[in-house]
């Protein structure tokens, strides 16, 4: 775990994201929301989260936290600016995590 670098941001800035992953070797994908405001179920979050988190009613769609952020990851690490940057221009690797479905 000491060699991953563990960094914040707005994963829907694509900004953001394509600064993230010109820096770093290779990219996880692990954003998601436990009760999205479509799910119906939106207030259990301030139960279940540590940081009493609530989920934003016009951002925290299932759409946009996890396709659209993950899109922005993909768009980011294909472009022709990163793989400038990388060497011989490989890829950069790239997991996507999800308990969408561990129901």
């Amino acid at each position: 775990m000491d060699q991953v670098n563990w960094v914040s941001g707005d994963a829907t800035n694509k900004a953001d994201v394509q600064k993230m992953a010109s820096q770093n070797y290779a990219v996880v994908h692990a954003i998601g929301l436990l009760f999205h405001v479509e799910s119906g179920l939106r207030g259990l979050n301030t139960i279940v989260s540590g940081f009493k988190s609530v989920p934003d009613p016009e951002t925290s769609t299932y759409d946009i936290i996890t396709r659209q952020t993950m899109f922005n990851i993909i768009e980011a690490i294909e472009s022709p600016i990163n793989r400038y940057l990388r060497k011989k221009g490989s890829k950069t690797p790239l997991a996507f995590v999800s308990g969408a479905e561990a129901g």
